[in-house]
């Protein structure tokens, strides 16, 4: 039993935290851009049938407001 636990654990971190794409849906809910971003590409945007609803302009960035900002180069 102790190798079953153990060997779940080592896979956990192997392949990452699954995530529950209908926790975390709004820009609020979020305390990262990188995290938002991890959630919007496993989950999807609201609007093409996912759960997220952080990317209204549809432009791939999510609460650019909050946390991701667009960053404008003058050349």
């Amino acid at each position: 039993m102790k190798y079953v636990l153990l060997s779940l654990m080592v896979a956990s971190f192997a392949f990452g935290t699954a995530i529950d794409c209908n926790k975390k849906t709004h820009c609020s809910h979020f305390s990262s851009c990188a995290e938002a971003k991890e959630y919007l590409k496993k989950c999807g945007r609201y609007e093409d049938g996912g759960t997220q609803r952080t990317d209204g302009d549809n432009d791939g960035i999510p609460c650019e407001r909050q946390f991701c900002d667009k960053k404008i180069i003058i050349q």
